[in-house]
């Protein structure tokens, strides 16, 4: 384990592991059902469920048995119960839990956002600032 190696606690690996990590994944912090803290990627979206609210009820923390400490497969989950998306933005979330003692739990939500093109990308700026004006 990561946390071990570098003789840090879960969170602060954890903490490291989503900021630096390749892909698109936050480390949610867990106590009793409440999320407490998120931990992310500069680029990862908002995440709408705020500190001190209950974890959302399709999550599969609420599914997993929290006396395993084990990670948990990763299990789709609407991306809208985590993520604040662009308008117009779609994308896949899934999640992977680790329980913890004492209540606490790590949530690793993992989004794969669709790109979407733009359909202004080879007009100028003076060009949709205009296209603009005439709506």
């Amino acid at each position: 384990m990561i946390a071990q190696h570098f003789n840090v606690s879960k969170e602060a690996a954890a903490r490291a592991y989503a900021r630096y990590h390749p892909e698109e994944i936050a480390i949610v912090v867990i106590k009793d059902g409440i999320v407490k803290r998120a931990h992310k990627r500069p680029t990862f979206p908002w995440i709408s469920v705020a500190y001190g609210k209950p974890v959302p009820r399709t999550s599969i923390f609420r599914a997993k048995d929290q006396r395993q400490r084990v990670a948990s497969e990763l299990s789709a989950i609407s991306p809208e119960q985590w993520v604040d998306l662009k308008p117009g933005q779609r994308a896949e979330l899934f999640e992977q839990m680790y329980p913890q003692q004492d209540g606490y739990a790590l949530l690793m939500p993992w989004l794969e956002v669709e790109e979407v093109e733009e359909r202004d990308d080879d007009r100028t700026s003076k060009q949709r600032f205009q296209q603009r004006r005439w709506r």
